[in-house]
């Protein structure tokens, strides 16, 4: 069974006022039917849903574990370089960078 038919209103019961409202919206176009723009998009967007629900479902690749293992790898190597380069620079300068950074959030 169908769902019920937008593009004329039911006769049984329907005021005058009523009809006059629906033949408005069917002059101005506003039934999803007069719009072939906006079911096109509807269409596009629930496709796009679709996929994005497929592909947060799926196994990921081979290739897609060894680019997150190789993006993790470099991001331990950048936080161990950030952390020497911390090391060598002389205490008293860290102490002064420490205050200074203190100092705005207390202001």
């Amino acid at each position: 069974k169908m769902g019920p038919d937008y593009s004329r209103p039911s006769t049984n019961g329907t005021s005058k006022t009523l009809f006059t409202l629906w033949a408005g919206v069917v002059y101005l176009g506003l039934l999803l039917e007069e719009k072939p723009e906006l079911k096109r998009v509807l269409e596009q967007r629930r496709l796009e849903l679709h996929k994005e629900a497929e592909m947060a479902q799926r196994q990921p690749s081979d290739l897609e574990m060894e680019l997150r293992k190789r993006q993790q790898k470099l991001q331990e190597q950048e936080e161990i370089r950030r952390r020497e380069n911390q090391q060598k620079i002389p205490e008293f300068v860290r102490v002064k960078d420490n205050l200074r950074r203190t100092q705005t959030f207390e202001q």
